[in-house]
């Protein structure tokens, strides 16, 4: 599973599909330990993630830079903590550098509000065993557009 955060107002989406385009600063959260991650790489601005059971998480425009704010990664197993994803800047295979990030309001931009983000965290827990659960099924959903996190509040994006 997968979530987007959006760094400027701390509100968050739960995205259900393997390929996600950000619009603005934001942080993935993606439940899958980081001992399960086969592999990240760099394709133009673009992450792409390989998980040991061979399932890939596209996030198109993570190296670009939105809003003044570059974009984070944390992965989370619901077990051993969040784990900040220090990524090399090089085109293809990159170099991870984890670090352990409890809590994760240093990745937020300055904010009026401290509610927003804690749904979307503390649901965490709930569904970290599906993380590991079913390889892809062999076909490609189009990707997810985030644009605002007005307009994508409180909503489940499911793709099929």
């Amino acid at each position: 599973m997968l979530y987007v955060v959006f760094k400027r107002t701390g509100e968050g989406v739960q995205i259900s599909a393997n390929e996600v385009s950000l619009k603005e600063a934001s942080f993935g959260r993606v439940e899958l330990p980081k001992q399960q991650v086969k592999g990240m790489r760099r394709v133009g601005a673009d992450l792409v993630i390989t998980a040991t059971s061979g399932e890939l998480v596209t996030v198109r425009g993570f190296f670009s830079e939105m809003d003044g704010g570059k974009n984070d990664l944390v992965l989370d197993d619901g077990l051993s903590g969040s784990w900040l994803a220090g990524l090399s800047q090089e085109q293809g295979e990159l170099a991870v550098r984890y670090s352990s990030i409890d809590p994760i309001e240093p990745l937020l931009m300055p904010k009026e509000s401290d509610f927003g983000v804690w749904p979307w965290l503390l649901g965490s827990g709930l569904v970290a065993g599906a993380a590991g659960g079913g390889g892809g099924g062999g076909t490609t959903a189009a990707p997810v557009q985030v644009d605002s996190a007005a307009s994508l509040s409180n909503q489940q994006l499911v793709m099929v």
